[in-house]
């Protein structure tokens, strides 16, 4: 519904706003949300929990999970956050709800927001793909990880496995 807003109100489509609010910032090169012929080569097909190969939708859910991505470009979103000194990127993870251990910021979840290793976390699953993205800006330290299979419990896996890598390096650098 916000998306659906947001292009009534700046008049502009999904695509665009995407462009000029994000991709401007981010530098990203390769996140879509409709895929050409030429591109599709080297996509993950996802899977559901019975590993039965999901479709590809293009041009659907762009608001809601429907953005295609690489890696390099995940990881191009999160230096925006973490390293740019970026005044729309900085008030977007001031918090606006919850409490000190969960709470929410513009797009993201927190955990431990007031706390020195405070979490900004974003995770979803669309048409056989899960996905997690965590950011510890006092660190300095982004968490990208996807997988091509969709199960019941596949994101409490994933997040443990960010949580496993975050504990990793911290005490690694202690």
């Amino acid at each position: 519904m916000v998306g659906y807003i947001l292009e009534r109100v700046y008049k502009l489509s999904s695509p665009e706003l995407f462009q000029k609010y994000i991709f401007s910032r981010s530098c990203e090169q390769n996140t879509f949300s409709e895929l050409k012929n030429d591109r599709s080569l080297n996509i993950s097909i996802g899977k559901n929990s019975l590993e039965e190969p999901m479709p590809i939708l293009n041009g659907y859910y762009n608001y809601a999970g429907g953005l295609k991505s690489t890696t390099r470009s995940m990881l191009d979103y999160i230096k925006i956050y973490l390293e740019r000194n970026d005044k729309v990127t900085k008030q977007a993870m001031d918090r606006l709800a919850g409490d000190a251990r969960y709470g929410r910021v513009y797009a993201w979840n927190t955990y431990n927001y007031d706390k020195e290793n405070k979490m900004l976390y974003h995770n979803g699953g669309t048409f056989g793909h899960s996905s997690w993205i965590a950011q510890y800006p006092n660190q300095k330290i982004g968490i990208f990880i996807v997988t091509n299979i969709v199960t019941a419990d596949s994101q409490s896996k994933l997040n443990k496995l960010s949580n496993s890598i975050i504990d990793s390096i911290i005490s690694g650098s202690s």
